[in-house]
């Protein structure tokens, strides 16, 4: 052991001592002298003794540590990895107007101006949201465009004025409404929004939405056995010592104290190497995700980890941890009562 741990070990030994005789004190009936202040800062210092001695602790028993952490790590990157996929085809789909977007088209016989007196009248229309008239002039030029060619032989431009229409709400209740209304007006020829897609779309983001929760329901149970498996074998060891300060009266939230730090440290580090594992999958799966988010949503770039990401994922796995190790401990405490 080195010269450091055996400091850290003699100060958290006379803090100890110093407990024991406050209880022992209290006992008795001896009142505790220390100021309001000062039993503040005892109370902080011994918090930070115990925060770094958990960690010491942890590497008295290295192997069984790292294997531990990188279980755990191991589990949180499946669902983090997912969480980074479902949060690019959800931020695409949210913005998404393609399959979403109504189409009307105007009868052949409304003019432009015409079509333009029934765009403003869309706009009082509470789900709309925005619109676009396009001229028939101006439609002609997109299919010509689309087709690749300048001119297309016709005497007359076939084409009726179209309006494109974003709805105010991409809720598939919502776009039907707006579709049936927009359906029985005179000047209406036909309403078109691919409906088949977008509900598609809106299934698959349900579905794997759902598939994440029962991979994150799982893989976190499966953490908090973990840590209270380790942190029951950790109370196995330190038995001794527990039920020494138990004679003495200490209190159950100071012997609990450091196994919920020892699991605390174990779930952050966990955590560290669930975003770091998350990270590598996420670059490695960015080039086929992003060619598929092209292809089918129109994605312009795949983003990986966030760091609004990251400091959710520490605060899930340190706080899984913490359960756990609370879970043993209680279980410890209410067998020793």
């Amino acid at each position: 052991m080195s010269q450091h741990d055996l400091q850290q070990e003699a100060v958290a030994s006379e803090e100890a001592e110093q407990q024991k005789f406050r209880v022992m004190s209290q006992r008795v009936g001896i009142r505790d002298p220390r100021s309001p202040e000062e039993k503040r800062k005892a109370y902080f210092r011994h918090h930070r003794l115990e925060f770094v001695n958990a960690w010491l602790q942890l590497w008295l028993t290295p192997v069984a540590t790292l294997l531990s952490i990188l279980v755990m790590g191991m589990a949180l990157c499946l669902p983090i990895t997912l969480w980074v996929l479902m949060d690019n085809v959800k931020s695409v789909a949210g913005f998404w107007d393609d399959g979403a977007q109504v189409t009307v088209y105007l009868k052949p016989t409304i003019t432009d101006a015409q079509g333009a007196q029934v765009a403003q009248s869309l706009q009082s229309n509470p789900n709309v949201a925005g619109l676009r008239l396009i001229s028939k002039e101006e439609g002609l030029q997109q299919l010509q465009e689309a087709m690749g060619v300048n001119r297309l032989g016709l005497e007359a431009n076939p084409l009726p004025v179209a309006i494109r229409v974003e709805p105010a709400s991409l809720d598939e209740q919502t776009l039907l409404q707006l579709q049936s209304q927009l359906s029985s007006w005179p000047e209406v020829d036909e309403v078109v929004w691919d409906q088949m897609w977008f509900q598609r779309l809106q299934s698959a983001v349900s579905f794997f939405d759902r598939m994440l929760l029962v991979f994150l329901a799982g893989l976190a149970t499966l953490i908090v056995l973990v840590v209270l498996t380790a942190t029951r074998l950790a109370i196995y060891h330190r038995s001794s010592e527990t039920k020494v300060l138990r004679l003495f009266g200490a209190s159950d939230a100071y012997i609990r104290r450091p196994f919920l730090y020892s699991g605390a440290w174990l779930g952050f580090w966990s955590g560290v190497i669930a975003l770091v594992l998350a990270s590598i999958a996420s670059q490695w799966l960015a080039a086929p995700a992003a060619t598929l988010l092209q292809t089918y949503l129109g994605a312009d770039a795949f983003q990986g980890l966030t760091g609004g990401m990251a400091v959710q994922t520490l605060i899930l796995s340190v706080g899984l941890a913490w359960l756990g190790a609370w879970m043993a401990t209680a279980h410890y405490l209410s067998k020793t009562h």
